[in-house]
């Protein structure tokens, strides 16, 4: 039933949207409210979301400098450890 009704609003919709005008021009506020319904007045696209200023975290992080392991005899190897007492 849904079907047969879709293709009959497809068939005649030009005709529809012609009365819908013709209704709203002549003051019948149903056919000025079927007409904004149908054409999406009421909910007007979102605008779009502005981009971001800067670089993102990762892109941040790839500008670093690679971290490279420690050659042996830098710093005091024999350190020691962390006292969490302290």
């Amino acid at each position: 039933m849904r079907g047969a009704i879709d293709r009959e609003v497809l068939a005649r919709s030009q005709k529809i949207a012609e009365a819908l005008v013709n209704t709203t021009i002549a003051g019948n506020m149903n056919g000025a409210r079927l007409l904004l319904e149908t054409t999406g007045a009421k909910n007007p696209p979102a605008p779009p979301k502005k981009k971001r200023c800067g670089f993102t975290l990762a892109q941040q992080l790839a500008m670093e400098p690679q971290w490279e392991d420690p050659v042996e005899g830098d710093g005091d190897i024999n350190a020691p450890a962390f006292d969490s007492a302290a």
